[in-house]
């Protein structure tokens, strides 16, 4: 018949109270608010970069815009301008072309003034 034997060590600290004991670690702290920290500045980053790209869409379009109506009015701005169109409107308004022109010539009294 064999014998086992089973030797039971006391077991050291059962009795007395941990410094942390139920708290949590400092080191596990620091490290869940340096996550906090960096999550936080993730998620600014993030929205200003899509704001800022949705305003620089946004100025695109503008300037797109603008070089439009830019076009436009230099255009307008040539049919206002062309000869043809003011002999038109000259025609239009009942004008007489002048026939008999006096140039005036020399260094007169009231060329100089």
């Amino acid at each position: 018949m064999k014998r086992d034997y089973h030797i039971v060590e006391p077991r050291v600290g059962r009795g007395r109270p941990s410094a942390f004991s139920g708290a949590v670690h400092p080191a596990a702290l620091v490290a869940l608010f340096v996550f906090f920290l960096s999550s936080i500045a993730y998620v600014y980053a993030l929205n200003r970069g899509a704001t800022q790209g949705y305003a620089e869409r946004k100025i695109e379009a503008d300037i797109t815009q603008l070089k439009e109506e830019n076009r436009k009015l230099k255009i307008s701005e040539a049919q206002v301008l062309s000869l043809s169109r003011i002999e038109d409107s000259v025609k239009g308004q009942s004008m007489d072309a002048a026939s008999n022109l006096k140039t005036v010539g020399g260094r007169g009294e009231v060329a100089l003034r």
